[in-house]
């Protein structure tokens, strides 16, 4: 282990004799006569601590330590005789005088003195080290913050373009959406032909399934700016029910699939208060969901009140299918947006990705969770529960 460096200054060569041999085994003793001599060596290499006699005929020691730059951080001490105590200890604040010794010295004693005084200069090194690597650290941490604060102005300028540009989008997409589906009804009431009539009809089929699109995209947009509102009105919810599977069943061209409603509607509520055109939107996209990956078998909603009293009910909604299923390593993305369910490398089902994803935030905001269970191969169910308040 390197020794801890010590200059020791004096005009007498005994002293310096005496000093080096009684130290020299547990510190590195430089010793000189000359004044300027000692400072060149403090220049040139790294002293903790220096030790100066006061009575030098060429320059006292407190001329010597006074001349050291104040970026040299070495611990001073001064050898002095009682006659000089007034003046030394006049000259500590001024000269940054760790310790006086007066002489003679005691070696234990000056022993005990040099290790206080180079732990000092360890210290004060260490504390040093740390202060220039906290403000290093800090300087970068705000250098990281500043870097965070421009990247979050641009990621929500970028959102709010984003923002902007779907909602113009959806909304210049439904003005003509809604004049081709009054069109399209009116065209139907004239007494087309029947291939007129298929295709007026399939019109209408894909009307709606752009007008649920745009619907999905105004939704995503006001949940991710936590705009979503919701109404407080009275609707019957046996009526919601039979018309969304009506219009799935009107609406499938699939022999091979059955889509039905699994409920008695006797043992529901008639009339709920909440927003039933986010219930419904919710059910649509499950539904169409279940009949968008479901070839052959069946697509079902059932409709549960689990609890009533006089002023609410609690409604648990399963939609099940026996459809391809979703894998296990699918399920976690299968509510992102615009996230698309692959079957095979060279498979992507058709559509934005945007259904799931709805009916889960939608469900959310009513403070309930979405609950999946499938197989691949097999089906897919999902199920939640809602809770309404009940008119008399």
């Amino acid at each position: 282990m390197e020794k801890t460096t010590i200059l020791y200054v004096d005009d007498e060569l005994d002293n310096l004799q005496v000093f080096k041999s009684a130290f020299r085994r547990k510190y590195d003793v430089i010793t000189t006569q000359s004044p300027e001599e000692a400072l060149q060596h403090l220049q040139e290499k790294e002293i903790p601590v220096i030790i100066t006699d006061q009575r030098m005929p060429e320059m006292t020691g407190i001329e010597l330590l006074a001349k050291l730059p104040p970026k040299i951080e070495t611990v001073r001490m001064i050898l002095t005789g009682f006659s000089d105590v007034e003046a030394i200890i006049d000259a500590i604040n001024r000269c940054n005088v760790y310790q006086y010794i007066t002489k003679p010295w005691n070696r234990d004693e000056l022993g005990i003195i040099i290790d206080n005084a180079v732990q000092r200069y360890q210290l004060t090194k260490a504390n040093k080290t740390l202060m220039s690597n906290l403000e290093l650290a800090n300087n970068r941490l705000k250098q990281q913050n500043e870097a965070l604060e421009i990247a979050h102005a641009k990621a929500i300028a970028a959102s709010q373009a984003k923002q902007e540009f779907l909602g113009k989008v959806s909304h210049e997409l439904r003005t003509p959406m809604n004049a081709i589906m009054g069109f399209t009804h009116l065209l139907l009431e004239d007494n087309p032909t029947e291939d007129q009539r298929f295709c007026l009809e399939n019109l209408d089929a894909s009307n709606k399934i752009m007008l649920q699109t745009i619907d999905n995209l105004l939704n995503l947009i006001d949940l991710e700016t936590k705009q979503a509102s919701f109404d407080h009105k009275p609707f019957n919810i046996r009526t919601l029910l039979q018309n969304l599977i009506s219009t799935h069943q009107e609406n499938n061209d699939n022999a091979a699939l059955e889509i039905r409603l699994d409920t008695d509607l006797a043992n529901l509520p008639q009339q709920l208060v909440g927003d039933a055109k986010r219930l419904r939107q919710i059910l649509d996209n499950l539904m169409s969901n279940a009949v968008k990956f479901t070839k052959q078998g069946h697509a079902v909603l059932q409709v549960t009140c689990t609890a009533q009293n006089e002023k609410n009910a609690r409604l648990y909604f399963k939609i099940e299918d026996t459809g391809i299923g979703i894998s296990e390593e699918m399920r976690e993305s299968i509510f992102d947006a615009f996230s698309q369910v692959s079957t095979s490398v060279n498979r992507t089902y058709d559509g934005l990705g945007l259904g799931l994803p709805v009916a889960k935030w939608l469900i959310e905001l009513h403070n309930s969770q979405i609950t999946l269970e499938s197989e691949v191969g097999k089906g897919s169910t999902f199920s939640f529960e809602l809770s309404y308040p009940t008119v008399l």
